[in-house]
């Protein structure tokens, strides 16, 4: 019997197990019991409760995590939800998802954990194995506009492998399966940078883009709870993490190998950029991309994009040199400038005029106001060049504190980390309460598609895991300390 046997009968055992299909009865009473807790709990305003449910898919080889949570805009949703038992191929979803749009019940569906789905979240063709078409780009991108990037079980916005010169591609990467080891090939299909590199591809060869989605965070939490801050993580499953002891595999009888929760997160949230709190304003931002995510800090981020000169100039307080310093004026005045309404906001297509000056983004972020600094602003630029091949860079665009921008690599050096991994805190003397600044494009070329997303980065803070070593006493893992984060979605 050898090992590799052990883990596939061991993985079948927890994961793989085959269920009849629900009997009706206990399927609708379940569906009905969602939709009364939601109903019961909206308050427009001031507290918005969707009704939806997660399709929970995972392909041929019980492997690929393919799940979708599918969110309802109002109070009219389907008799009975559409499952994985129905069909595990999302295509399907999608048209019933279409089906139910047409007799005026909206609903869309969004990409849950890529990072696991042995790269059959974006892959090149169909769940069937079928060339991408038309049909397909149009539907995936109707119905189901977002894709989640941050959650316990790992981040989906880019991986080190993929992303070489990204020296923050490293956080929180967590392993495809306990079991499968990943191959560039698999990761391709796993994380959103690499996936929205693919649809500029697909739309040079073929004139349509299959992967235009924006960019949110989630928990996926499984305790009815949201486990998103550091210093008040407490797990994801109560069995296996919900102790401090549980998750740092210092009270389990259960092997390191199979303990999952020592490389899970904290989680994430969704930021939304719309007009009311409530389920039709909401929706109405989420499907037009109009959202950013974060990795569990309410960092408020702008981001939006113009070609006109007279965008840069109604910016308050651009530098000349394209990094400002932190400033002190209110966030409000920041908010209601007039820039951020004259271009196109992040999820949007921004479309070249008859002049020939290079795209600006406008990006300014305030800090979580009961959490650390900030760091830096960033773009991530993707781009195909004339050959079709794909490249993608990295820009900081702003920084705290006194240093310069390096001309020739557009980065900045390392800020100073303060953690005290040993106490469990960390010193917000570093860092900028809020920064802005507009950005113009150096490498623009109008022959290119390309794609333009910010990423907003903290100071280094405490990891979970380093505040559960402190109260257990222990040494903490590796890493003792993260850079928390906010990312865009992306401007074409």
């Amino acid at each position: 019997i050898t090992k590799a046997w052990l883990d596939t009968a061991l993985y079948t055992a927890l994961v793989g197990l085959s269920f009849p299909q629900l009997e009706p009865s206990v399927n609708l009473a379940a569906w009905s019991s969602i939709f009364d807790a939601a109903e019961r709990h909206n308050r427009p305003g001031e507290f918005t409760a969707f009704i939806g449910y997660e399709w929970s898919a995972w392909g041929d080889s019980n492997r690929e995590h393919q799940h979708r949570n599918v969110i309802y805009r109002g109070a009219g949703v389907s008799t009975q939800p559409f499952s994985a038992l129905d069909s595990e191929d999302p295509e399907a979803l999608w048209r019933f998802l279409a089906r139910e749009a047409a007799e005026g019940r909206e609903a869309i569906a969004i990409s849950h954990n890529a990072n696991l789905s042995a790269g059959r979240m974006f892959a090149k063709r169909s769940y069937s194995g079928e060339t991408l078409d038309t049909g397909y780009a149009a539907l995936r991108n109707r119905f189901e506009p977002l894709s989640e990037i941050f959650q316990i079980k790992g981040q989906s916005e880019a991986h080190p492998l993929l992303s070489r010169g990204d020296e923050f591609a490293d956080f929180e990467v967590t392993s495809m399966s306990f079991f499968r080891r990943e191959s560039k090939a698999s990761l391709k299909g796993s994380y959103a940078r690499s996936a929205l590199l693919s649809g500029l591809w697909c739309s040079r060869e073929t004139g349509f883009n299959p992967f235009q989605f924006g960019m949110i965070g989630s928990s996926d939490s499984h305790n009815a709870s949201s486990p998103d801050e550091e210093d008040n993580y407490h797990g994801k499953l109560p069995m296996l993490d919900g102790t401090a002891g549980l998750r740092t595999n210092q009270a389990t009888f259960v092997p390191n190998r199979f303990t999952p929760a020592r490389r899970w997160g904290s989680g994430g949230l969704a930021a939304v950029w719309a007009e009311e709190n409530t389920r039709e304003s909401l929706f109405d931002a989420m499907q037009k991309r109009e959202v950013y995510a974060t990795s569990g800090p309410r960092i408020r981020v702008r981001f939006v994009g113009a070609f006109l000169n007279s965008f840069v100039d109604s910016f308050v307080g651009n530098s000349a040199d394209g990094l400002d310093a932190e400033r002190e004026q209110p966030y409000r005045a920041e908010v209601t400038n007039p820039a951020f309404d004259s271009g196109t906001p992040m999820g949007g297509l921004l479309r070249p005029t008859g002049e020939s000056s290079p795209p600006s983004f406008l990006l300014s972020a305030l800090k979580d106001p009961l959490g650390a600094n900030l760091d830096r602003l960033q773009i991530i630029k993707g781009w195909v060049d004339a050959e079709g091949v794909t490249h993608e860079r990295v820009f900081d665009v702003a920084g705290s504190g006194q240093r310069r921008l390096d001309p020739q690599t557009h980065r900045l050096a390392p800020i100073e980390n303060t953690v005290d991994a040993l106490r469990g805190r960390y010193r917000n003397t570093v860092g900028a309460k809020m920064l802005g600044t507009v950005w113009t494009d150096p490498d623009f070329d109008r022959t290119q598609t390309s794609f333009y997303y910010a990423r907003v980065l903290e100071i280094p803070t405490p990891r979970w895991s380093t505040y559960d070593a402190v109260a257990l006493g222990v040494t903490p893992m590796q890493p003792v300390s993260i850079q928390e984060r906010a990312v865009t979605s992306p401007i074409w």
